[in-house]
């Protein structure tokens, strides 16, 4: 219920630039530190649990996701909103380490195995337990800065 919502509102026409920059962006910074750093991957842990907590935190405070939540949430579906956000992150991080596998086979075709992805699943799934804890400390909504 919650989880098209908040596809709804995450995937605006409207910020569809400002979308497929951070993807980019994301995408780029993975790769790069593939190619630079390729002893170090434990790196690729720090900034996948970095951008899961951004992604996290930027769903459940916005003004535009917490303005669609609240008229919806009740104390009966509590349940369902934080696991269709939590569904809707990890579907999300997916998406783009599943773009940073496929540019960075071009690379280094042997770099991610299944033991991998599932550690990254796991230190995700750590990351996102410890955020709906950090959730409960924050009262108002934040506003998005507009370019308009």
């Amino acid at each position: 219920m919650f989880f098209l919502e908040t596809w709804k509102v995450f995937y605006n026409p409207k910020h569809k630039y400002e979308l497929l920059s951070v993807i980019f962006g994301f995408v780029v910074l993975f790769t790069c530190k593939n190619d630079m750093f390729v002893k170090w991957s434990f790196m690729i842990f720090i900034l996948g649990m970095i951008l899961t907590s951004s992604i996290f935190r930027f769903i459940m405070v916005d003004e535009n996701f917490v303005t669609n939540d609240m008229k919806r949430l009740k104390k009966d579906n509590v349940a369902d909103f934080v696991f269709s956000k939590n569904i809707f992150v990890l579907v999300g991080v997916l998406m783009i380490f599943l773009l940073v596998t496929m540019v960075n086979s071009f690379f280094i075709p042997s770099f991610f195995t299944i033991s991998f992805f599932l550690k990254l699943m796991i230190y995700i799934l750590f990351t996102l337990g410890s955020e709906i804890f950090s959730i409960w400390f924050i009262i108002n909504p934040l506003r998005r800065m507009h370019r308009d």
